[in-house]
């Protein structure tokens, strides 16, 4: 090969090389710009859907307020009526399903027994997993307290029944719940004056 011709493959190697790496950069300047515009809009969506969550879930209570003590996206709150009786919590909760990130908002009434539960974000497989946010499931848990939680794969007393194919799912379920319903315990017979730091940011943003 002549010098000639070996400069000349090496200007376009490199040149090839240059134009990737721009469109590269130039991709990620995209991508950041939309995600600059979009993620307000995701978040505040997220945030509405979280609202509506908390209605369904403690039906019982006329508004909520929030509990003192938690970060920012993560609080917990009382849900009282239309004299500011207590009726129940709603309590998001964050676990890892099959696929991935599960976040859920749960209703909790004031014997700490679960009221209903939403999922407001998933990535659970389809037909599967994400059976865990249809009505059959969902009933499974209802009146359910703190060691009651246990999941079987076949019917069995006293114990919450798996959607079928995803027991992963909803053993990550069963647990958060449980693990949240022992928190709440222990919190609110302090009238939550002690909030560990580990809790206090629990249910924050996830991907």
């Amino acid at each position: 090969m002549t010098t000639a011709a070996h400069v000349e493959k090496e200007s376009t190697i490199f040149g090839i090389a240059v134009n990737l790496m721009m469109a590269g950069l130039l991709s990620g300047v995209i991508l950041a710009t939309i995600n600059h515009f979009t993620q307000p809009i995701r978040e505040k969506n997220e945030e509405q859907m979280r609202a509506q969550a908390m209605k369904e879930v403690l039906p019982a209570a006329l508004s909520f307020e929030a509990i003192e003590g938690f970060a920012e996206g993560s609080q917990w709150f009382r849900g009282l009526d239309a004299d500011g009786k207590l009726m129940g919590y709603a309590l998001p909760v964050n676990t890892r399903g099959y696929e991935g990130h599960i976040a859920m908002m749960l209703g909790v009434d004031t014997s700490f027994a679960i009221v209903d539960f939403r999922l407001i974000k998933h990535r659970e497989t389809p037909g599967l997993g994400a059976k865990a946010s249809e009505e059959n499931f969902i009933k499974r848990f209802r009146g359910l307290q703190v060691g009651q939680l246990e999941v079987s794969k076949s019917p069995e007393p006293g114990k919450v029944l798996a959607i079928t194919g995803a027991t992963i799912t909803s053993r990550a379920i069963a647990t958060a719940f449980e693990k949240r319903l022992q928190q709440l315990a222990t919190l609110a017979a302090d009238d939550f004056k002690e909030i560990p730091a580990e809790i206090k940011a629990e249910g924050g943003k996830h991907e």
